[in-house]
């Protein structure tokens, strides 16, 4: 059976009419193309453009990039390379460094140079400041207590005092103030887990990328996407999951949120990982089988019968349930 052939099974005339016009916007090659296509995700990338899925393109576009090695853009924010990001944010960071004028713009280039770990420049900004202005003293003090964090070599009764004061000053409501005099000590972890609590999801992901070990991180981001399904937005998490390699979390996702198409389109991916033997083994199987009652719903019986054959002997005791439940369907209506 030809590709064209297996488009158009179990299609209704109407349906077929629908797909040839698709079929033939694209030019004579496109069929070719997708033949010759022996990527997984090549091939769904190809569909989702041009079934016009901007979302769906956009994600088998990131597990293209992945797959190729190729450094991904701006727009996937967090889920870059730690020295990839890190370079972005010290780059931005110049640039508002050149253009803090007015106070709010130094606090805030300020903070963010803390939280990269550049004291230095910090410090310049600081004692940059115009001895006319309200926080002048507050300024020089502040400059000095950064110079001398990174001069000192820190106790632990040093940080035990850092960790009270900025205690003190989360309880009264200055997050930011507290975050920053933890991240100068370099107790990156409990300052993100603040910024977590106070449900600063972007900033805490934004400084753990920055400071935290990688596995620190990725148990962060797991904890991102648990966040992200709770909230229902199950389609970035997913896309969170496979930008760190995660397929399994990915479809499991997915899977429970009845999202039961794109979970199918993954499922080539997630078999191919073989350390997760057993576990991928079951979710493939409930995945197929979900796969095939949406096929049936939708009128492809010949597709839900050819997923039903890759289960074996489930997948025959699928077909039974199937059948009898259209035929039940068929006996109601007349």
């Amino acid at each position: 059976m030809t590709t064209l052939d297996s488009l158009m099974a179990g299609l209704t005339e109407e349906q077929g009419e629908v797909v040839a016009g698709m079929l033939g916007h694209q030019g004579e090659g496109f069929i070719h193309k997708l033949d010759a296509e022996t990527s997984v995700v090549k091939r769904q990338l190809i569909v989702s453009k041009v079934l016009g899925l901007p979302w769906e393109a956009s994600l088998w576009q990131l597990l293209n990039n992945l797959s190729s090695q190729q450094e991904l853009g701006a727009r996937h924010g967090v889920l870059v390379g730690e020295s990839v990001f890190r370079g972005r944010q010290e780059e931005r960071c110049r640039l508002h460094l050149s253009r803090a004028v007015e106070r709010a713009d130094r606090v805030q280039v300020t903070a963010q140079l803390i939280c990269l770990g550049q004291a230095e420049p910090a410090v310049g900004l600081l004692l940059d400041c115009d001895a006319a202005e309200e926080s002048y003293m507050a300024d020089q003090l502040l400059a000095c207590l950064i110079q001398a964090t990174q001069a000192t070599i820190t106790s632990a009764s040093h940080l035990s005092t850092v960790k009270m004061v900025a205690t003190n000053l989360l309880s009264e409501g200055r997050l930011w103030e507290g975050v920053q005099l933890l991240a100068l000590t370099g107790q990156v972890a409990e300052a993100v887990s603040y910024l977590r609590a106070a449900g600063h999801w972007r900033h805490a992901l934004w400084l753990g990328r920055l400071r935290l070990p990688e596995l620190e991180f990725t148990a962060l981001l797991g904890k991102y996407c648990d966040f992200l399904v709770a909230e229902g937005r199950v389609r970035e998490a997913c896309l969170v999951h496979l930008a760190t390699g995660r397929v399994l979390a990915a479809v499991e996702v997915l899977h429970l949120a009845q999202h039961r198409g794109l979970a199918a389109r993954l499922l080539p991916l997630l078999m191919e990982q073989e350390e997760e033997g057993g576990v991928v083994s079951c979710l493939v199987e409930a995945a197929t089988m979900e796969t095939a009652r949406m096929l049936q719903e939708l009128g492809q019986v010949e597709a839900a019968v050819t997923c039903c054959r890759e289960l074996g002997e489930k997948g025959r005791e699928l077909v039974l349930e199937l059948t009898s439940a259209r035929a039940a369907v068929g006996t109601g209506a007349h």
